[in-house]
């Protein structure tokens, strides 16, 4: 780092460190606080609205037949069904990533406005239905299970963040890879073998693998899932927290994972695995990176990456629904000879709600 004496600017590397470092440990404590507060507070947010009420309204998705001229995320399609004849799009995932922020009651109206026939089997919502022995963990992951209707394959949901103790788990886990992040702006680029050693350190320093404690419950029903049904077909998806856990636990558990904004697991899968696993991330991932998020943005990507426009702040381009919308609007609905998919007014701008009502767009 150049910390030599008389080294002006290791004098000034050293002074960002410490100012940096208070800034994380205070927002920290913060976060605890906050955390502490909002435990067990359910939210009953949704979507989805009542048909019949003179607010409420379904647009239908049009079908767009594949051709050259459709951008690369529309080509991306995943099979399922007893012979593989049904497809699930990129937009697919994106839906059942939406899917785990609903409440119970839109949860299920949802998925079958969605995905009719596909029924919910595990539904985990961290400190509202967990077991007394899963509340000794550190394990605040939501995360929900979701089976075709024939019976063949299995895709997890896993829930983003959506609350502080969610932002906590962010923090704990691609915290050292935001830092070093933030090293290499003020200061020198850290190498590899740099980043594995801090890696190592703050993996010495707090226990043995800490990181994978807090989704060490979904680790452990993924894999044990995997071992009872070996002839079915897994995929996994998620939206920012919940996207960057998505492809941590793909890669343990040989499963394709499709993401949303998720931050990058260059480092972090060192941290937390304590082993390289970018060649299982670069075989089982898909990212999308809409412009100007800045989640998606920490740490290093792997696997695929679809940089997709987004005209908004940052904070715009990082909710699921604009993505969606964008998704559906570039490829339709990909859903030829299936259920036409709907989806309710006003999660995309071009959806207005009747009487000039928006509904509450949250995520």
């Amino acid at each position: 780092f150049g910390l030599r004496r008389h080294n002006a600017r290791g004098y000034n590397v050293a002074r960002f460190t410490a100012v940096l470092l208070n800034s994380v440990l205070v927002m920290v404590v913060g976060v605890v606080v906050l955390s502490i507060a909002t435990v067990n507070v359910d939210s009953n947010w949704s979507a989805f609205c009542t048909e019949g009420d003179s607010t409420c309204k379904y647009y239908e998705v049009p079908y767009k037949p594949p051709n050259a001229s459709l951008p690369l995320e529309c080509d991306r399609h995943f099979r399922y069904g007893k012979s593989g004849q049904h497809l699930l799009s990129v937009s697919d995932f994106a839906l059942f990533s939406a899917l785990a922020y609903e409440s119970e009651a839109g949860l299920q109206h949802g998925l079958q406005r969605y995905f009719p026939g596909w029924s919910l089997v595990t539904s985990r919502r961290a400190g509202l239905n967990t077991t007394a022995i899963e509340g000794e963990s550190s394990d605040w992951t939501t995360y929900f299970e979701f089976w075709d209707p024939e019976n063949t394959t299995i895709v997890f949901a896993i829930r983003g963040t959506n609350s502080m103790l969610d932002v906590l788990d962010d923090l704990n886990i691609w915290g050292p890879a935001a830092i070093m992040q933030a090293f290499s702006i003020a200061g020198p680029s850290l190498s590899n073998a740099v980043a594995e050693s801090v890696a190592l350190l703050s993996t010495v320093m707090y226990g043995e693998s800490m990181q994978k404690q807090y989704f060490s419950h979904l680790l452990a029903h993924v894999q044990n899932r995997t071992a009872q049904l070996p002839d079915r077909m897994f995929y996994i998806t998620g939206h920012s927290l919940g996207g960057g856990l998505a492809k941590l636990v793909a890669a343990k558990s040989q499963m394709q994972a499709l993401t949303f904004m998720a931050p990058g697991l260059g480092t972090t899968s060192y941290v937390v695995y304590r082993e390289h696993m970018l060649q299982e991330l670069r075989r089982r991932s898909l990212t999308i990176m809409p412009e100007n998020d800045l989640v998606s943005r920490v740490d290093t990507q792997t696997g695929i990456t679809i940089k997709t426009d987004c005209d908004g702040n940052s904070l715009h381009c990082h909710l699921l629904y604009p993505t969606i919308c964008n998704l559906l609007q570039l490829c339709g609905s990909g859903r030829a000879g299936e259920a036409a998919l709907a989806l309710p007014c006003g999660t995309c701008d071009d959806m207005p709600c009747p009487k000039g009502q928006q509904l509450r767009r949250a995520v």
